[in-house]
Formats: C-alpha cells, structure tokens, sequence
C-alpha cells in the first residue's frame, strides 16, 4: 500500500495548530465546486486508505471537491500540512483510536459521528457526497446520479440483480428492514434528505452499541430509510457500476459479463485491517495500478495530468501480437504519411520537436503516442452558465431566508414558444413533446409563428392556443412581458429576436434552441470575407439569449465564434428519424448506382466522432485491421473487383484526408477502390446505402452519437466499442452489438457472425431492426427532463406565479417516447428540406441587408450635399431678410409709440422669451387639436419595444421615460429633461410609470393646458384593455357635462385581472404582488411619512364590499387632483425609498419581490392611486372600455365611518409638503434625500423670500438711478467757445483752410 502521501507525522503539530480553529463551513465554502462537497471521515490508522482512495479520486479529477473529515488531530494536521484546507476536525475529537475492527464499540463511536457531519454540510447549502476510505473509483461517479432525488445510495446486498433493475428502494429482509449499504450515499440539501438523516440520528441514540448487541450504524441508515420511504424521494444507484465487496470480489463470472460498467468498488465484506490490504494487492487496486510510475507518488498528485486512455490502452492491456505488429506497421507509415499531407505549419512544429522545441499545446499531445491526440480532452462543460445558475439559486434561497417573503401562486407560470413556421419538422415533433411535458408539470404555453402550416391543428388539438404573425417585421406586436419566459426555435425568427432585444422586453429570460449548422458556415464566410458588421448583428442575438441550446456537443463548437457564455447542450433529438424516413422517400432509387456501386457489394460504413483530433486516423487503422478477414470471405467480379466497400465518413483533417486512408489502406494490404473516405455532409447518403456501419472512434462521448442514431434509423446493424454513453443505450446482441476497445480482435470474431457469404446474417438483421425501434426514440427522456430542468432554472417568477411541480414528477409515459402519434394524423405531410429553408432564408437576408447598407450609404452622401446647399440657401434667405427688417426698424423707430410697461411686465415677457426660445417648434394638427380638448391622456413608455402599442391620435401623448427611446417625428415629452432624476437608470426602473407622473407635474402649465389629464400603461393596449372610440366619446363627455365632478374614472379594473384569479381584496392582492410584504410596507411607509413614532400596524382600510379597485395606473382625474395625488405621492415614494434604497441600491435584493429585481417600487405603486382617491375622498368611476358604460364603486355615503380624511387632506399634506419645503432651504440637508428631486420645492416663506429679493433688487436699481440723475443735474457744462462761420471763396478758388472768428 503506497504511503507516501499522508504518512504519520507528529513533528509538524506545533507549526499546523492553527487548524484548531478551521471550521466544518469554512472547509466545505473552501472545497466545494459546483455546490458539491465529497465527503469521508478518517483517523490516523487508516491513512493508507485515505492515500488509496484519494489517488483513484485524483485519476477522476475530483480532488478539489475532497473534505476529510479528521477524526484526531493528528490526522488533521497530517492532511493539512500537505494539503492545506482540505482536512477539519468537527469537536470533540474522539480518543486517539486504533484501526477498529467492523462491530466494534470503537467502530461505532467513529461511524456514528457519520449523519451528523453530513446534516451540517446540508444544512449549509451544499450537494454532499460521502465515502468510505476503503472504495476506489474506477470512473466518474457524477454521471450516475441523475435527476434531483434526494438521497442515493447503493444495495449491499450480493444476490446479482438484472442491468435493468429498478432504483427504488428494495423491499425488506429477513430482520424487517432493506440491506442498504451506508458507506456510499449522495445527497441534495433537501428537506428530504435532512430528515433521513435526522431519523437515522434518532435510531442510533434509541440503539446504542452493547456487547449483546454489536451494532453499528448501518442498520439504523436502513430503518431511516424504510421509515421515511413515503417522504423521501430515495434512488437506488446501478448494481452493476456500484457492486458490493460481496459480489465483486466473490462471483468472478460477473465481474467479467460487467466489465467496463464498473464506477466504485467497495472493499467491504471482510474484516481485519490488514485482510483489506491484501485484498486491495491480489485485485490490483492498490495504488490504483500506478506502481508503473514511483515518481507519481513522491510528489502531491493534485493537478497533475494523468496518462491518457488511449495509451492505457495501447501500453497497459494486453494486445494480440500479431495485431499489434501490423499495427505498429501501419503506425509508422501513417507518421510519414502524416509529415506529407498536413501544412507546412505543422512540419514545422514537428521539426522543431525534433530539436527539443515544443510548440504550444503539443507537448502532451507527441508526449503519449508518437504525437498524437486522441480528443480525451474534448469536453464541452456550460461552466460559467451552471456557476450562474448556482449563484442566483443560492442568492435566492438566502434571500427569502431573510426577507422572508412568500409565493401565493395564484397562477401558473407562462412560456411563450416560437417557432418560424408551423410545418412538420423535427423540432417541431421535438416542442410538442416537451411541451406536453410542461403542461404536464404546471406551465402554461402559448404558440407564436411567423406562418402558419399543419401543425397548427396538433398545437390546438393538445390545448395550446396559437397565434400566426404577418409576414412584416413591424407588425410582431406582442407583450412579452406578460411571460415568465420565451423558447425560440428557430434561426428564421429573427423579427422576434429583434423585438426581445429592445426594451423593455430585453429582460425576458430567452433560450433560443439552434439545430442547425447552416449560420455558423455563413459566419465563418463573413468573417473571411470582412463582414463584421453582419457577425456583430448575429453576435448581438446569441448575447441576448439567456440560453442558447444545442442537441449536441458539436455544434457549440461550430458556433464559437459567438459564444457568450451562454451555451447549453440538451441531448436528443427525432430528427435521426426524421430525415431517415423523409431520405427514403425523397430518394427511392437505388442510391448505390450513384455511388458507381453494383447492387452485389458488400458496403461497410466507418462512422466516428463529430470533433476532429489527430488520433482518428489511428484509430481507422485498428478497425481497417480487423476489416481484413472479410477480403479473402467477400469474392472479386470478373475484372478482380472486390465486391467489399468500405467508406470512412469523417470530417476533411487536412483537405488531403482521402488520399491518406487509401494509403493506408493499400499498406494494410487492401486492393485499390475497396476503402474510400467521404466527408460527413453526404452522410444521410452513404448510411442509406450501408449494409453494416461501424463506429470507429475510442473517444469517450458526452452524449450519444448523432451519426449512430441515424444509422440506427435507416436500419443497419452497428457495431461500436463500449464506450460507456453507447453501452448505456445499446445492449450487446439486442440492439446493437458491443466488442472492448482493449481488444480489436472481438471486433474481428463480431464481423464474422454479423456477416456471412457477403451477405447479413438473419441474426444481424432482427438487431437491426430492434435498433431501429430503439433509435427512433432514444433519449427522449434526457431531452424533456433536460429542458424541464432548463426552464426551471432560468425563469424567475415573481410571487403570485406558482412554482412548477418537480422534473421527477413528470409521468414516465411522456419520457418513453417522441409524439409521433399526434403528426400521424396529420394527412400527407409535406417534408420540407430545413437546411435549404434556411439557406434561401440567409440568402434573401444577405441580400436585403447588402441593399440597406448600399441605400444607406448613398443616402448619407445625397443628404449631405442635400443638406449644404439647403443650409447656404436658408443663411442666404436669413440674412437678406434680416437686413430688410433692420432698415424697416430704423425707418420706423421714431414714428412708433413705444407704451412703457412696468418692471414686472418686463420680467414676465424675458421669461417668456427665455421659454419660447427653448421649446420653440412648429405646432402639428394634433397638438392644435389637444388645445381645445377638455382631456390629454399621456402614455408613459421606455423603449422601441413599447411603440406599437402607443396610440398616435390628438387624444393621446407619449411621455418617453429615456431620452433615447423616444419615437421619430412624435410629439413625445422627454420626461428626463423635465424631471433631471430620470437620468439615474436606477430611479427611472424603480419608479417605472411614476417617474412619468412627477414629471408631467413639475411646471405643469408648460406643457398642459387641460382642465382633466389621464394616463393610459402601453400594458393595458397590449392586453386589450384600453379605451375604444365609443369609451373616449364616453368620457370626454361626462366630463364636459360635469355629471360626477371631481372623480377618478379607471378603466383597468382588479377583479378582471389575471393576477387575480381568486377575486382577493385589495391588501391581500397586493400582497400577493409583492411576496406577501406589501401590508407591512405600506404600514411602514406611512408611519415614516406621518412621523409617528408609536408601533402603528394599522393600514387605511380599503374595505371589500364587491366593489372594485383601479390596477396598472390608467385613469383620469381633474388637473387641479392629480397635482395633489402627486404632492402626496412624491412623500410616500420618498419614505418607501428611505426604508429599501440602500439594500436594493447596493445588491439588487428587493423586499417587496422573491428575487432581484430592478422595478421594485412599481407593483406597490401601481395601486397607490387607490388608497389616496378612497380617502381623499373623491368618487371613483369605472369606465367599461368596450361600451363606455360607467358605474360609481364605493360610493361615498358608503366610506363613511372608513376614510382617512384628516390623513389625506389637502391641507395636512400642503403643510408636509411646506415643511419638507422648508427644510430642504434650510442648511441642514446632509441626508440622502429623494423628494427634492421629486418635482418643486416652494412653500409661502420661498414666496416671501423671493419678494424680499426683488424688492430690494427694484431699490437698488432706483438708488442708482437717482445717483445717476444727481450727478446728471450737478455737471458742469463748457461755455461756448465761438462760432465758425465759413469765409466766401476768392477769386472762384476755395481756400479751405481760411477761417473767420467772431466775438
């Protein structure tokens, strides 16, 4: 037993005593990766257990994941001071122990510490995984634990159970309780699994060790599990990938029919310290066969590479000697060969090799095998998507631990799915079917599509509605906001994508599901040919998408050029056969013919991995080798012609890719034209063809192969080697036959039985055809589960959403299979070739965006010199105009009686100059229009996204919340240039529609002229709840005639809510909307807003007397009232942001939401209007939208003995709002404080100040005026000095310097 990683060493104790103190949470927060912890408890004795287990571990690349839990401090210390963090002692620490026989008081004090150590782990938060140090691990255990469950576990049992056997907990033995073994378990931080571990806690106090009674902690495990069966969603792991001591040390027979299938092996059924050693020595799990390489473990295995599997293979197992050497053979031609075709960039790496340089990435790679790779580090991991999804999940459930908010359900949680069109295609086969699982597990579903087709009838069949857009862009008018969620399914969706990029509806949670590679080829050509512009514009879709999901590993990597982190890989797919059934139909000849082969050869097909790497060629010359038996059974033609085929179907390596198999073909011995290489895009072509296919690939997918998948589906036999995802799907000699990559030559003994006298054996053909059935719905379940779980990990749903019930709970029939059978009924499908759709989709878009980018630019230069010449032209005009009013001025100055105002009326016209300068434009018609009219209902809105749904007559106005979200050529109020604070993103999303109501109320007179002002959510017109032409006409003339007076008439009413499926009263709506918080912020609120200092849990009633109230603020109300809700308004909103700004500000986390959100305030907000009118009081009106019918709710004569008038007066809120007045002028403002950025600050003492100010301005300008005349009247004025008088010329010459002076 190798011990030279944790060996017994005491000196170090003193320098390490600072482990004393590390705690079981900060170890797990220091190890954990992924929310996962694996676990194991350890004293000193079995150090060389830990050593052994920890090296199987380290070949599994779970290391850093590992916690020891040190049961003595020298075994902490031990641990630590060669692997710092990774060991903690949980107090008190048991005596110092010895190696404990199994049965022993020793054994069961240091087992049952076991369920404690765990329940603190999950109680943190954290996945744990535990184990005994006696396992070793022959592969990746993490794979196995599929689904949430919540405790998983393996039988202890030795009888042998089938492959296939059920994962629920067995039934009880003989003493009345299950044999589960408690030495291997994983568990989720579920209340399920705390309280297996609660009880199994309770059984080992209620049976404690005695030395009648020898026991340990297993049988307490088991009556936990047995006892709380019914609560607990238990899992039984695979016998044949987590076998007993029992079983694989002892029945030799099975260990060899599962061989390969192995994950952990437990040394257990057999007792004594140093039996287990030896044991671990005569089966070669001892060190985990690295006594090949000493040096490995004198240094800490942690982050070092290991050797590769495929050199395990070739170095380590035993091959055939006559296989290998022909192997070797083919090894170094093929090295020639490779020096030949690859580009010289390569070469040149390989010469400098030669001379000791090694290029980068390629020093593992030649390291290994002659220099080459064989893709066992291709792995495709959403890392960086699953840490996010972690993060928020832990977010959350810390978050709701402290804010303790609550989810009322009140209804189901909405998906949007949309597709470019409704005809029968895979994926549409593939969203039916996950969609049937959705509906299944609570979501609501509705369907959108650009064009309709017959699947529309399957859609409406299950009960999803459907809606079919028009053709243009412009009228993809839908709210996505009124969904928790949306599914693009298409590439062709692009008017849709576009719309989720604008806001506001760029914060819904998109997956965007791409099974097409015919994009990424086209990106590939804009980049070589310079087009980044179009790549950008691509780039922009794939970065908006909260996920972008993939069916296989292959295309991520295609599409890398606009990864954002957000790649998802989603197995499955029915589209193997699909296209086999549709390729069969579409091409009923003989397809061989075209191939230049007769309907006599025999055509084997050697398919292999989607990724490309440069082992593969290797690889094909293994199974080339074990082809070659069939050269002398399969005869020649008459021109000595085999009629043997072998066609490689792969990606071009290096262009020169065919040229290198035939050559290595011809070196094996294979006559000329019997092996020829094709790439993969004419695969459906060749597996059509195929008599047997092949897969020829050793490396270990993540998923099950496409290619084999289609193969099944066009019924041919394959052979694969026992990769564990093909074995997982396919069971040697049922579906598919299986033969050990360690072993080529049972590849050779395969081929024999499958084939016989060059034709299939009947044997080869039933397999075919069981594959088939197989084929055409494999991994059904890991798509509908993968997408189930998908879904649920990237919505957020606010509190009145219901919570989805879990991916475990949908029925096993949904998983079985694809629905094939809904589009059996449709008649006569019409298959069209989805690849050539997008293609002449792409085509038709290149060539419109190539036309706008050409206008634009001819554009941009005809405007400019459009626009010069305009410009020159008007200056011109300007000027001569300027000119001719000047010398009509001077001409006219002094026969004009200019009136002399006072000093007040010239202050007011400067002012008014000032204004007029600033908004000057010219008026429209419908601004005319709205001078006249009683009425103007503003539309608050935020972003391109909400145009459509913005109405555009005179009765109407937009308030845009964002400057650059304003409509072109509309007569839109920028709200940030009237209120300044709506330049803070944080304020303008908290408020959301408030900030539009404070800004219209800042100097209102300057922007509305009406008597009454309304405002109407762009919501309420996406949801077909905004005024019709009949209620306008309605309103506009009730208030004209004056029938109710001073009235809040509303149009969107709460018991028609959807929200409100159960016909709440108001507080109890609202909280519902606002996880259950709302009461007790409103409480709060108006306790700071009053200033009252006592505990005052009393909200304003808003009594249920089958009246309704107002939602998503669309209403009118009398200029003079709205003034006053918002004077009140601004004070509630000031003291709700005082209580939640700071929290919210810094980390997102909202009180009145389940999760981050940005619009915080809103919802509570939204129903503000509603408490001020009730207890202003002022009648409340509902306008019927449709009709225009209107009906008073809660009338007045019915509050009394309710309202809080005094609370809500006109005079108690004028008065606060002086006082904060008055305090904001004052010099005490250090606070942070959101109402003086609300609107005005004035109050009477502003007034008096401002009067003050002008009249000692007006006092000073006439004490200068009256210093100015003084000194006007006290000049002295120069006497005259003479007169000139000009002097009469002499003698006809003007002498004009002669002059003449008299006195």
């Amino acid at each position: 037993m190798p011990q030279s990683l944790f060996t017994p060493s005491r000196s170090s104790q003193s320098s390490l005593s600072k482990w004393r103190d590390y705690t079981l949470a900060d170890a797990a927060a220091n190890v954990a990766k992924n929310g996962t912890v694996i676990v194991c408890a350890v004293s000193e004795p079995y150090l060389p257990f830990l050593n052994n287990w920890l090296i199987s571990i380290v070949r599994q690349r779970r290391h850093e994941q590992v916690l020891v839990i040190a049961e003595d401090y020298a075994t902490l210390y031990e641990v630590n001071g060669k692997w710092p963090g990774h060991a903690v002692l949980v107090p008190p620490a048991p005596d110092a122990q010895t190696a404990h026989k199994f049965g022993s008081q020793g054994f069961f004090n240091f087992t049952s510490r076991r369920p404690r150590h765990l329940l603190q782990i999950l109680e943190l938060g954290y996945n744990v995984m535990y184990n005994d140090v006696d396992m070793v691990w022959l592969a990746d255990p993490f794979p196995y634990l599929q689904g949430k469950h919540d405790v998983y576990f393996t039988d202890d049992m030795a009888a042998v159970k089938p492959l296939d056997h059920s994962h629920d907990l067995p039934p009880p033995g003989k003493k009345g309780r299950t044999y589960i073994c408690s030495c291997m378990i994983y568990l989720h931080p579920t209340s399920g699994a705390k309280l297996v571990l609660k009880k199994w806690i309770e059984e080992l106090q209620a049976q404690p060790w005695s030395k009648a009674k020898k026991s340990n902690d297993q049988p307490a495990f088991n009556w936990a599990l047995n006892k709380t069966a019914g609560q607990v969603d238990l899992y039984l792991l695979p016998q044949a990938a987590f076998p007993t001591g029992g079983l694989y040390f002892k029945n030799k027979t099975w260990v060899q029919e599962t061989k390969g299938m192995h994950v952990i092996i437990h040394n257990n059924y057999i007792t004594g310290f140093d039996k287990k050693i030896k044991r671990f020595h005569d089966f070669g799990l001892c060190g985990f066969s690295l006594k090949r390489d000493p040096n490995f473990l004198r240094s800490s295995p942690f982050g070092k590479r290991p050797i590769s599997r495929f050199a395990r293979l070739v170095l380590f197992k035993k091959i055939d000697y006559l296989q290998w050497v022909s192997t070797v053979a083919v090894f170094f031609f093929f090295v020639v060969l490779f020096q030949i075709f690859l580009p010289s960039s390569f070469m040149k790496n390989s010469e400098n090799l030669g001379r000791g340089e090694v290029a980068l990435g390629d020093f593992m790679l030649w390291k290994e095998i002659g220099g080459f790779d064989f893709g066992e580090d291709i792995k495709f991991e959403a890392s960086k998507l699953l840490a996010k999804f972690q993060k928020e999940s832990n977010e959350v459930n810390v978050s709701s631990g402290t804010r303790g908010g609550v989810r009322f359900g009140h209804r189901k949680p909405k998906l949007g799915l949309v597709f470019a069109d409704l005809l029968v295609d895979p994926q549409q086969i593939l969203m039916v079917t996950v969609a049937v699982a959705l509906r299944e597990i609570g979501y609501e579903i509705e369907v959108y599509s650009l064009e309709d087709g017959p699947v529309l009838a399957i859609w409406k069949n299950i009960g999803v509605p459907v809606t079919i857009f028009k053709t243009s862009e412009t009228e993809v008018v839908v709210d996505w906001l009124s969904y928790d969620g949306v599914i693009v399914n298409s590439i062709e969706a692009r008017e849709v994508l576009s719309r989720l990029l604008q806001e506001p509806f760029n914060s819904v949670p998109l997956i965007w599901s791409i099974h097409e590679r015919t994009l990424a080829t086209r990106l590939r050509q804009y980049m070589l040919s310079g087009q980044s512009e179009l790549v950008n514009y691509w780039k922009n879709f794939f970065s908006r998408a909260t996920v972008v999901v993939f069916p296989n590993c292959a295309l991520p990597v295609i599409y890398s050029v606009c990864d954002s982190g957000n790649y998802f890989v989603i197995p499955g797919t029915p589209a193997g056969a699909w296209e086999a059934d549709n390729f069969m139909v579409s091409y009923k000849d003989n397809l061989q013919l075209k191939m230049d082969y007769g309907p006599d050869n025999f055509v084997i097909v050697i398919v292999g991995s989607h990724f490309l790497y440069s082992g593969l060629w290797l690889e094909h010359a293994f199974v080339l080798e074990a082809l070659l038996p069939l050269l002398t059974d399969i005869p020649c033609d008459n021109n000595s012609n085999s009629y043997l085929k072998i066609i490689i179907v792969s990606g071009d390596l290096t262009g020169n890719y065919s040229v290198a198999v035939e050559a290595i073909a011809l070196n094996l011995g294979y006559p000329r034209n019997v092996v020829r290489h094709v790439v993969d895009e004419d695969e459906d072509s060749v597996l059509s063809m195929a008599d047997l296919v092949i897969y020829g690939s050793f490396l270990e997918e993540q998923f099950f192969p496409d290619i084999l998948i289609k193969a099944m589906c066009h019924g041919k036999p394959i052979i694969a080697p026992n990769l564990s995802i093909i074995h997982k799907y396919v069971d040697d000699r049922v579906n598919g036959y299986i033969f050990p990559k360690e072993n080529i030559g049972v590849l050779k003994q395969i081929i024999s039985q499958v084939v016989f006298k060059w034709k299939l054996t009947p044997l080869a053909h039933n397999i075919a055809s069981i594959g088939k059935r197989t084929a055409e719905n494999l991994m059904v379940s890991e798509t509908v589960e993968g997408y189930a779980s998908l879904v649920e990990n990237v919505l957020k749903l606010p509190s009145e959403v219901a919570l989805s019930k879990a991916v475990t709970e949908i029925p096993g029939k949904l998983k079985e299979k694809w629905q094939w059978q809904l589009f059996e009924l449709i008649p006569n499908p019409t298959r069209q070739n989805r690849t050539l759709r997008i293609h002449n989709f792409l085509e038709k878009f290149e060539k419109q965006w190539n036309h706008t980018q050409t206008r634009r630019s001819g554009a941009v230069l005809a405007t400019n010199e459009t626009l010069l010449y305009h410009f020159l032209e008007e200056e011109k005009n300007l000027e001569i105009a300027y000119t001719r009013k000047r010398k009509e001025e001077e001409l006219l100055k002094d026969r004009t009686d200019q009136t002399r105002g006072t000093w007040q009326d010239l202050y007011r016209s400067v002012r008014k100059a000032g204004r007029s300068k600033k908004y000057l434009h010219e008026r429209d018609d419908g601004e005319l229009e709205r001078t006249g009219q009683p009425l103007c209902i503003y539309e608050p809105f935020f972003g391109e996204g909400t145009w459509p749904f913005l109405h555009c007559t005179s009765l109407y106005r937009g308030v845009g919340l964002s400057t650059k979200g304003r409509r072109h050529g509309a007569d839109d109020i920028d709200a940030p240039s009237r209120l300044p604070l709506l330049n803070n993103p944080y304020y303008r999303d908290a408020l959301s529609e408030f900030g539009a109501f404070f800004a219209m109320a800042n100097r209102i007179d300057r922007i509305h002229k009406n008597a009454w002002i309304g405002f109407q959510s762009w919501r309420a017109t996406a949801r077909k709840d905004s005024l019709s032409k009949t209620a306008e006409t309605a309103l506009l003339d009730v208030i004209e005639a004056r029938t109710y007076g001073d009235t809040l008439f509303f149009w969107v009413r709460m018991d028609m809510d959807p929200r409100n499926p159960l016909q709440q009263d108001f507080w109890s709506f609202c909280d519902a909307m606002n996880a259950g918080n709302c009461k007790y912020a409103f409480s709060e609120t108006l306790k700071k807003m009053y200033s009252i200092e006592h505990d005052l849990l009393s909200l304003p009633p808003m009594p249920l007397d089958g009246d309704t109230w107002s939602v998503m603020n669309s209403w009118v109300l009398p200029t003079k009232s709205f003034l006053e809700f918002v004077m009140f308004s601004r004070m509630f909103v000031d003291a709700l942001d005082a209580q939640f700004n700071e929290k919210h500000n810094q980390s997102g986390d909202c009180y009145l939401n389940l999760s981050k959100d940005k619009h915080c305030y809103s919802r509570v907000l939204k129903l503000l209007v509603n408490v001020w009118a009730y207890h202003s009081p002022r009648r409340m009106v509902y306008v019927n939208p449709e009709t225009g019918v209107m009906q008073e709710q809660h009338k007045l004569k019915n509050r009394r003995g309710q309202m809080w008038v005094k609370w809500f007066s006109y005079s108690t809120l004028k008065s606060m709002d002086e006082d904060l007045a008055e305090e904001y002028d004052s010099d005490q403002r250090r606070r942070r404080w959101l109402w003086p950025s609300t609107g005005e600050v004035f109050w009477q003492g502003r007034y008096e100040k401002e009067r003050d100010r002008r009249n000692r301005e007006k006092e000073r300008r006439r004490q200068m005026s009256k210093e100015k005349q003084e000194r006007m009247r006290k000049k002295d004025r120069q006497s005259t000095i003479g007169k000139y008088v000009k002097p009469p010329p002499e003698d006809g010459v003007e002498n004009s310097n002669s002059t003449v002076v008299f006195r």
